[in-house]
């Protein structure tokens, strides 16, 4: 995502997702996200990252296809951004850190 898209992700909370079901149809998620940094205009290596449990719709939507798209939103889903469209990069479960022996 360039520099320019992820200042409009600065500030919120949220995220509209949207996953894609096997006959091409769309479904629309808010959820709460987290920014591996501070988002800056000069932001490059920024990811945007949401958690979920694996056994959800949108996990399972995302493993069979994995074309996304997220613009920033309200808890409703009410959108406050543009759409970016994107491929998810990983859609592994990891173990909470509590349990990863730190």
């Amino acid at each position: 995502m360039s520099s320019s898209g992820l200042l409009q992700f600065a500030g919120q909370k949220y995220l509209c997702l949207e996953t894609f079901r096997k006959k091409g149809l769309g479904v629309r998620t808010p959820v709460w996200f987290a920014a591996s940094g501070p988002i800056w205009p000069d932001s490059s290596e920024v990811i945007l990252y949401v958690y979920t449990i694996g056994n959800s719709g949108k996990v399972k939507r995302i493993r069979n296809n994995p074309r996304v798209r997220i613009a920033p939103c309200n808890m409703r889903g009410g959108l406050r951004g543009d759409w970016w469209t994107h491929a998810r990069k990983s859609c592994k479960a990891r173990k909470p850190q509590r349990e990863c022996g730190r």
